[in-house]
């Protein structure tokens, strides 16, 4: 009897490790799946900011063309309203490189999935850079004060072959180009 006692106290013990190993592996599943929501819902606020800062101030658009090293220095010390320009696009970069950081970082940490990724976020992120490639290009010269994300990304599409000066040239001298038909 002390042999099938054993036997029982042997199953049970497995019964509760299997258990606990499935029960653990569904709060994994459903804590990941609830960071995967909170993410995207950071990422949709933050984008939403942006298009809000963008649609109230419509001359920061115009300004990543004429973005010059020496804009950091009106930052800091707006004296004219052209100054006090630079100090709202700025803003709005910093918004940008908030806004792909936050992707970016979410990418590395696999929470967004690669197809939600590359059909949305890649392309935005793209676009977002590529608008304001002058300033990026400066951060990116002293390598001080860009993430190792936004390095990463602008070094993987530069081998993927997209320049990114020729492309905001392109970008802002005629938007969009079209497909041919």
């Amino acid at each position: 009897m002390s042999g099938v006692n054993a036997w029982l106290a042997t199953a049970v013990a497995w019964m509760g490790l299997v258990s606990s190993a499935i029960i653990g592996f569904l709060a994994y599943s459903l804590n990941r799946q609830a960071q995967r929501w909170q993410t995207q819902q950071s990422m949709d606020g933050l984008y939403s900011k942006l298009m809000d800062y963008r649609s109230a101030h419509p001359q920061v658009m115009p300004l990543s063309r004429q973005w010059e090293p020496r804009c950091f220095e009106t930052l800091y010390h707006p004296e004219t309203e052209e100054d006090k320009r630079w100090v709202l696009y700025y803003t709005y970069a910093e918004m940008c490189i908030s806004f792909c950081n936050a992707v970016l970082s979410a990418r590395r940490s696999r929470l967004v999935n690669r197809h939600a990724y590359e059909g949305q976020y890649k392309p935005l992120i793209k676009l977002l850079l590529t608008e304001h490639a002058p300033l990026i290009a400066d951060l990116l010269h002293s390598g001080k004060y860009i993430s190792a994300y936004m390095k990463e990304f602008y070094q993987e599409l530069e081998r993927e072959g997209w320049n990114w000066a020729k492309m905001h040239a392109e970008l802002a001298r005629s938007g969009f180009e079209r497909p041919a038909a």
